[in-house]
């Protein structure tokens, strides 16, 4: 995650946010930023199947998921299908090095809500944000 200057507060997220990533860096810092540009609650977890655990008795209040593809224990792939599953209505932002022609390849028919190269910047996570949430 690149950038200096934090954006204003994307207030209007109705619910709480899941970052699902097994690079504890990486999750912390994306954790910390999205704490600082939204006001939703943000949890995390190490991997799909932490993420599934966390995510299945509170579904009803987390809105958004960010999901890493590659992961030990339970991938991306199968993470997203099993949420697909559970709560289709649930926003996913795939955030991962692979290209977005290989995560969909992966992924077959179905499309998450969004695409975030990593690294990304914090200009590029807002605007994902607000194309997700279709703000202004």
């Amino acid at each position: 995650i690149r950038g200096r200057a934090l954006p204003p507060t994307i207030s209007t997220i109705p619910g709480a946010i899941l970052v699902i990533d097994d690079d504890l860096a990486i999750r912390e810092a994306l954790i910390d930023i999205l704490g600082l540009i939204t006001t939703a609650t943000v949890h995390g977890a190490a991997n799909g199947h932490e993420g599934l655990q966390f995510f299945q008795p509170d579904k009803q209040n987390i809105v958004l998921i960010f999901l890493d593809m590659n992961m030990p224990v339970m991938n991306g792939e199968e993470t997203y299908l099993r949420l697909q599953q559970i709560a289709p209505e649930v926003k996913v932002i795939i955030a991962s090095s692979l290209s977005p022609a290989e995560t969909q390849h992966r992924l077959g028919q179905k499309r998450p809500s969004a695409f975030l190269p990593k690294p990304f910047s914090i200009d590029l996570l807002v605007q994902t944000l607000l194309m997700v949430f279709a703000m202004p």
